[in-house]
């Protein structure tokens, strides 16, 4: 039985307040026993056996039959769903056009969740939460998922467990994409391939992501990531290059920023940030504005770096076992080589004076860092300009002491000094035998 207010207003009738509360407060559907509440044209016009339910505005829930406990409020809010449950649609259009029994939805803003389909009963449809114009608004029978801000997850229809806060967060990611996070300003918005487990927090963090598995966390981080996959970025501008780079971990402000190969490991504000070591793999860098050379390195800090310490002195242990090894010989390499070498003692230039050519980005252009204080320490070595001509003069040229990095800086392993020193003490022990013996 409808209750009307016994009220008519007439064209440019003037309305006190006492009489508009009077006739608001009267204005209630009620059908058996049911506790309805409506107000507008068509609004819960259609109920038979629907209890607890609040339509509010012209056509609000005009389709509802047996529905329950649904609060829909704005025009055309909730029309399409003919027994959903524990709704609540606040906006313009707001959960309408879909059809079915949806359920424990909630949908705030003009056209949010404006097409949701699909029964509870197939897990479908249900556990939705979108607040924003045109939030959420083609999801059909996706399910727990999660949008605020407008235009949030506009183009997922049948995903499930996203969450996206910020206007346009996630907005073109399609169709079936789940259990992805995007929170910020256009975070993981540009995509248009389905995503999985892709998690993308900070303005225009993984804005262009079409591959699975990436995290990127920070303003712009991984933005134009496309199909790399499995690829961490964490800090403003981490990985900010890399369009297609799988197995990435870059952590720090611009650390990779530049990378476009995979399998790197950056730790460090702008650690592997120098543009002409991008394409690199399988590398690991950690430090401040450290940068590796070459791929299959590992570079622990910047050419700041003056002391490397740890307790456990079996620190540079390496595999050596024989099941590993192939084509054994004994070495060569010993007392005449060792001879030919001159060793000296230095002190550094600063690396801010380096070469152009050697010098670390840190120390270049506008924002280059301050000049570091000068090391005023005396350094033991060689010259591996010196060491290289040895090599070059005795035919050695398997030796891995010496090195060149791409942009023709020098470098040498004392390390691999070893076996040469070894193969020396064999050689002179050998030579004070010969003379014992005599």
């Amino acid at each position: 039985m409808k209750i009307t207010p016994g009220i008519t207003f007439a064209s440019g009738d003037t309305v006190s307040h006492t009489t508009l509360n009077n006739f608001l407060s009267n204005a209630t559907i009620t059908s058996d026993s049911l506790d309805q509440v409506a107000l507008g044209d068509s609004a819960l016009d259609s109920l038979t056996s629907g209890a607890d339910n609040v339509g509010i505005g012209d056509n609000a829930g005009t389709t509802l039959t047996n529905g329950h406990s649904n609060v829909l409020v704005g025009t055309d809010a909730g029309q399409g769903h003919a027994s959903g449950y524990y709704n609540v649609a606040l906006g313009f259009d707001a959960m309408k056009g879909g059809t079915g029994s949806p359920a424990h939805n909630v949908a705030i803003g003009g056209a949010s969740l404006a097409a949701l389909s699909g029964d509870i009963a197939s897990d479908q449809s249900h556990g939705n939460t979108a607040v924003g114009n045109g939030a959420g608004n083609k999801v059909t029978t996706g399910f727990s998922n999660t949008f605020l801000g407008s235009a949030t997850g506009q183009e997922v229809t049948t995903g499930c467990c996203n969450i996206a806060i910020g206007v346009n967060a996630m907005t073109d990611l399609p169709t079936s994409s789940a259990n992805n996070v995007a929170i910020g300003f256009r975070a993981l918005g540009v995509s248009t391939t389905a995503n999985t487990g892709t998690v993308a927090i900070g303005m225009d963090a993984l804005a262009n992501n079409t591959a699975n598995g990436n995290v990127g966390v920070g303003f712009q981080a991984g933005e134009n990531n496309t199909s790399g996959e499995d690829n961490t970025y964490l800090g403003q501008f981490a990985g900010f290059t890399n369009i297609t780079g799988n197995d990435n971990t870059f952590v720090g402000d611009y650390a990779g920023v530049y990378v476009t190969g995979s399998q790197n490991t950056a730790v460090g504000s702008s650690a592997h940030a120098d543009a002409g070591d991008a394409g690199l793999s399988n590398t690991t860098t950690v430090g401040y504005a450290c940068n590796p050379t070459a791929s299959n390195q590992v570079m622990l800090g910047n050419t700041s770096v003056t002391d490397l310490r740890c307790e456990d002195t079996s620190i540079a242990a390496i595999s050596s076992d024989k099941r590993i090894k192939k084509n054994v010989v004994n070495n060569k390499l010993g007392l005449d080589f060792l001879n030919a070498l001159r060793t000296v003692t230095y002190k550094k230039i600063n690396p801010a004076d380096w070469p152009a050519k050697l010098k670390e980005a840190r120390f270049k252009g506008k924002d280059a860092d301050p000049r570091p204080k000068d090391d005023e320490e005396t350094h033991h070595g060689m010259i591996a300009q010196e060491v290289k001509k040895v090599l070059d003069e005795q035919g050695i040229s398997d030796w891995r002491g010496w090195r060149e990095d791409p942009n023709g800086k020098q470098n040498l392993a004392y390390g691999a000094l070893i076996m040469p020193l070894v193969k020396a003490v064999q050689e002179l022990s050998a030579k004070v035998a010969k003379l014992e013996a005599k």
